[in-house]
C-alpha cells in the first residue's frame, strides 16, 4: 500500500502546475470536496470489504481504507512525504512530499520535478498509471516491472537487440529476498507486460540444467535471462488482465516457452526499431 501510495502522489505531483510542486498536497485526504474534485481516499485502490455483517463492531470500507492510507503516510513520513505535524489530529492532511534523490539527513528536502538531463532518472509510462497497473500489480510486480524498465532504459541498445541480461545479483538491486524477483517476472510475463527470452541450459525456474558437470568444469553456464518490455500491452485494462492471469494460475494453465516469443509480442518488433513511442503521452520522470 505504501508503494502504491507513492507512486500515485509522484504521478499527482508531477501533474500540479508547476508554482504547486513541492508544496503541502491540496486534496483531502477522505471526503470528496465540493468542487467535485477527488480525495486521496479515491486516488488509491485498496483491499476492502464491508464486516459489519460479520461483527457488530467492524468498520465500514471507507474507514478500513482510511486507516490503510494513514498506516501508509506513516511508514513514508521522513523518507519520502513530511506529515503536517508530528503528532495530533489532522496530521495526515495536508502531506508534503519530499525529494527521493535527497537523504533528509539535516533536513527535509521537497520535491522537485527531474527533468530530462538529471542523473538517474527513468521513465515510467503514463499508462502504468492510467490504465490502472499501479493498482492491478503486488509491489513485487510493481518492482520488478520498474527496475526492468529502468535496466532497459539504461541499456537501450541490448534492449532492441537480443534483450537485457538481469542476473541474480543485478536483481538483488531491487530484491532483498533471494528468489522474490523469479514469482514477479514471472507473472508479468503472463501478464504480457514483459518477454523473458532463457537461453539453452537454463530452466523455467531459473536453476541450470547439468550443473554438477558444469561445477566440475565440464562445460559453460548459460547466461542470465534477457528482458523485452512490451509497451503497447500497457494500454490493456489492469485488473481484466491480471484477473484473467491469475484464473490461469489457479487452473495450472502452462506459460509459453520463454524463448518463443515471436509473435507473442506482435507490437515488439516495431518498438524495438524506434526508440520513440509513437503517439505516447509525456511519460512520468522518477529518480532512482
Amino acid at each position: 500500500m505504501a508503494l502504491q501510495l507513492l507512486l500515485v502522489a509522484i504521478f499527482a505531483e508531477q501533474a500540479r502546475p508547476r508554482g504547486e510542486i513541492g508544496k503541502p498536497t491540496n486534496l483531502p485526504l477522505r471526503d470528496l470536496p465540493a468542487d467535485g474534485s477527488v480525495s486521496w481516499r479515491y486516488l488509491v485502490a485498496m483491499p476492502t470489504r464491508d464486516l459489519r455483517n460479520d461483527r457488530s463492531n467492524a468498520r465500514r470500507p471507507a474507514e478500513n481504507r482510511d486507516e490503510q492510507l494513514r498506516s501508509a503516510l506513516k511508514r513514508l513520513n521522513g523518507s519520502r512525504v513530511e506529515l503536517s505535524r508530528p503528532s495530533g489530529r489532522g496530521r495526515f492532511a495536508g502531506f508534503r512530499l519530499l525529494d527521493e534523490g535527497a537523504t533528509h539527513d539535516t533536513g527535509t528536502v521537497a520535491y522537485r520535478m527531474p527533468g530530462d538531463t538529471d542523473d538517474d532518472v527513468f521513465r515510467i509510462p503514463i499508462e502504468f498509471f492510467t490504465r490502472g497497473w499501479v493498482h492491478a500489480l503486488t509491489d513485487d510486480e510493481t518492482i520488478a516491472y520498474l527496475f526492468l524498465q529502468h535496466q532497459i532504459q539504461l541499456w537501450p541498445a541490448e534492449a532492441r537487440e537480443d534483450g537485457v541480461p538481469v542476473s541474480k545479483s543485478v536483481w538483488s538491486m531491487a530484491f532483498e529476498a533471494p528468489r522474490a524477483h523469479e514469482g514477479a517476472s514471472r507473472n508479468l510475463f503472463r501478464f504480457g507486460l514483459i518477454g523473458m527470452d532463457r537461453p539453452a541450459g537454463r530452466r523455467g525456474d531459473g536453476t541450470i540444467e547439468d550443473f554438477r558437470d558444469i561445477s566440475d568444469g565440464g562445460g559453460r553456464a548459460p547466461g542470465p535471462n534477457r528482458f523485452h518490455i512490451a509497451p503497447e500491452a500497457l494500454n490493456r485494462p489492469a485488473v481484466a488482465t491480471v484477473v484473467e492471469g491469475l484464473r490461469e494460475i489457479i487452473a495450472g494453465t502452462p506459460l509459453h516457452p520463454y524463448s518463443d516469443l515471436d509473435g507473442f509480442f506482435p507490437q515488439m518488433q516495431r518498438w524495438r526499431s524506434s526508440p520513440v513511442w509513437p503517439g505516447r503521452s509525456d511519460p512520468l520522470n522518477v529518480q532512482d
